[in-house]
């Protein structure tokens, strides 16, 4: 099976902000990241009450306040991480040091391995190589290191071609790389 396709830019966007923070190998990550903000944010709150008002009014301030200053900065946190990330990323895709990953490509699926082919390179990754398989609504991630992947677009397969590329998948791809998404922390 032959797939011949161009990434955009919103599909590498879409690949770095999946593998850097939301794939729920980073759940972890997320959640000890929300944590610490957290804590800041009451102990930061905290030491604000505890320099304005009077420590007789103190804890009743404190019951009242720390729940808004927490939902506050919860939400100002993930607004940021989704804006400030994105941003970043978006930087990094615009680079023209990294515009060779949007050439036009094939990607080629055969019983021993992927080829991948563009105007600047070749490479070929056997079946074993692939060490992690995510998958979203919009995509198949096909993970050849941590921060590398083969992307496939779902948006360029029809039905029978996706059909044939999960038959693919899931004859050749170990159970430990389909579930390493999953488990990982």
């Amino acid at each position: 099976m032959t797939l011949r396709y161009a990434l955009t830019k919103d599909d590498l966007a879409g690949f770095y902000f999946y593998a850097g923070w939301s794939s729920p190998a980073k759940k972890r990550y997320r959640q000890l990241y929300f944590l610490r903000v957290l804590l800041s944010s009451c102990i930061g709150a905290v030491i604000v009450l505890l320099i304005w008002w009077r420590p007789v009014n103190v804890v009743k301030i404190l019951f009242f306040a720390i729940p808004f200053v927490l939902l506050y900065s919860l939400l100002l946190t993930y607004f940021a991480i989704h804006v400030s990330y994105k941003k970043k990323i978006r930087k990094l895709v615009d680079d023209p040091g990294n515009a060779s990953a949007l050439l036009p490509s094939e990607v080629q699926f055969t019983e021993t391995g992927i080829f991948t082919r563009d105007e600047r390179t070749e490479a070929k990754f056997n079946w074993q190589s692939i060490i992690k398989k995510s998958e979203t609504a919009g995509y198949y991630y096909l993970f050849v290191s941590s921060v590398q992947a083969i992307i496939v677009p779902k948006r360029i397969l029809d039905a029978n071609s996706k059909q044939a590329l999960e038959k693919l998948l899931a004859q050749h791809i170990s159970l430990e790389a389909e579930f390493n998404d999953v488990y990982s922390s």
